[in-house]
């Protein structure tokens, strides 16, 4: 179960305990919007002022597989001129990676972000919200511009990632998101 909702049915108990049904009745109502306009926001939270600031990885596929995803999110970004603000890794194998991009940043580059923990991780498991990201950057070039603009992110992400010296220090990142769960 998710923190959110585990604090919002203790507020509504604790609320029900001192006013009753009515208090109760109106609890329910305002954190039904409330929660409703959350998970909205956590939608939108990809892009602010065309810089993306955060990137997800779904749990269930172990924290092994999480870490290499990250640590994919997070060489590349670096790569690309972005920074790091931080980076975790859970139990269930979700994470997350709160980043900045430079305004400027061209789409191919934006998409190399995106995809990266795929490649980094050798698998798509847990990369919904990143293909989602992918294809907002894909919609916004004209149509005829789209497979070569995905094909040349997947491209600069492997190119970060797969160098014969360098893997962008993702190998170095992973260790320490499987060591510590946070960067």
């Amino acid at each position: 179960m998710r923190p959110t909702l585990v604090v919002l049915g203790t507020v509504v108990i604790l609320f029900a305990l001192q006013h009753g049904l009515a208090g109760v009745v109106l609890t329910v109502i305002v954190l039904f919007f409330t929660y409703r306009f959350m998970v909205r926001a956590r939608a939108f939270v990809g892009t602010v002022g065309g810089r993306r600031i955060v990137v997800r990885t779904e749990g269930g596929h172990g924290t092994k597989l999480a870490a290499h995803h990250e640590s994919g999110h997070i060489a590349v970004t670096r790569a690309v001129g972005g920074r790091v603000l931080c980076a975790h890794i859970y139990p269930d194998g979700s994470g997350v990676t709160y980043l900045k991009l430079p305004a400027n940043t061209s789409a191919i580059d934006r998409i190399a972000v995106d995809v990266a923990g795929e490649v980094a991780a050798g698998s798509n498991e847990g990369c919904e919200s990143d293909q989602t990201y992918m294809r907002a950057v894909l919609n916004r070039l004209p149509a005829h511009e789209r497979e070569a603009a995905r094909d040349a992110g997947y491209a600069r992400a492997r190119g970060v990632l797969g160098g014969f010296w360098s893997d962008g220090g993702a190998q170095d990142a992973a260790a320490t998101l499987l060591r510590d769960g946070r960067l």
